[in-house]
């Protein structure tokens, strides 16, 4: 398309050169260099700036039946930013589980005596634990400490 043609295929008053690029086809670096040899100010908005983003859109929604994920398969982006977009905008919504205090092994099925008396590949293998480091990593950081049992041998 020659230059001139772009002049009066598209509103460059109202389109910034993202959108003027997606309806084109060409490269959003190309829509600039069309603007600037029209001689065209920048558009109303700016460049970079889309009327139509994710925050505006979760903005305008209402999400008080829904959680962060769907709020972001809804909107089209990630989960996190959705749940950070509702918190800073004050947006009713259902809250993600606490996952504070789930662990990946039940470690609470091991009673205080046998934390004393077994050792740290016993525990492993009774929890399906690969790696026994885990469990002596576990009871560094709990502060539980083994019991030496002496057998007597006769």
């Amino acid at each position: 398309m020659k230059i001139e043609e772009w002049r009066n295929a598209y509103d460059w008053t109202k389109l910034n050169d993202s959108a003027i690029a997606r309806l084109s086809g060409k490269t959003r670096s190309r829509v600039g260099q069309v603007r600037e040899a029209l001689g065209l100010p920048p558009p109303e908005e700016g460049f970079h700036c889309p009327e139509d983003t994710a925050r505006s859109r979760i903005e305008a929604g209402q999400w008080t039946k829904k959680t962060p994920g769907q709020v972001a398969q809804k909107v089209g982006c990630k989960e996190e930013y959705a749940h950070q977009c509702l918190t800073d905008l004050g947006k009713e919504h259902i809250k993600p589980p606490d996952r504070r205090g789930r662990h990946k092994y039940r470690w609470e099925s091991i009673t205080e005596e046998e934390w004393q008396v077994l050792t740290d590949r016993e525990v492993a293998r009774r929890l399906g634990i690969p790696n026994p480091a885990v469990v002596s990593q576990w009871r560094h950081r709990k502060k539980i400490r083994k019991r030496l049992v002496l057998e007597l041998v006769e």
